[in-house]
């Protein structure tokens, strides 16, 4: 288990360096695709590394690809806190004081959900026209796959 956990550590820190350099050249567009296509190949890699090493080490890929799902997704909610944001607008004054007018322009709830709108468009999730949002067929395939498994798991949205 040791080792398991060495190896898989070995694979998974170059993977987020990679990753966070790959986020500087590249930008945010994309995030997720970006992250799952690297979490795959270093998955891959290991599993390479394994075969080449006579060592098929389940345990060290199933904490590789569990280690890196919990990575991108711990990123991308800290990423997209609205909590967080809020914090942060505090923290970029100066004296830590943001009137409460300032706050409210900020966090209300038409910018607030445009601003998530936004969000959604620029990940090509919706699309947006002046009187109506409509769902790409990339949207409509991932809220088939939750809305699977809601059923499978049995879960009320």
């Amino acid at each position: 288990m040791d080792q398991s956990l060495l190896l898989s550590i070995q694979f998974f820190l170059p993977a987020v360096l990679i990753h966070i350099i790959l986020c500087h050249l590249t930008g945010t567009k994309k995030f997720m695709l970006k992250g799952l296509v690297l979490g795959i190949v270093a998955n891959l890699g290991l599993i390479i590394f394994l075969i080449y090493k006579n060592n098929f080490d389940l345990v060290a890929i199933y904490l590789l690809g569990t280690g890196w799902l919990a990575y991108l997704m711990l990123f991308i909610n800290l990423l997209n806190s609205v909590t967080l944001k809020m914090l942060e607008a505090l923290g970029q004054e100066s004296s830590g004081v943001l009137p409460k007018e300032a706050f409210n322009k900020f966090f209300n709830e038409e910018d607030g959900l445009n601003t998530r709108l936004d969000s959604l468009a620029l990940n090509e999730f919706i699309i947006k026209n002046d009187d109506q949002i409509k769902l790409t067929s990339k949207a409509q395939f991932m809220l088939g796959i939750i809305f699977m498994l809601r059923k499978i798991f049995n879960m009320k949205s």
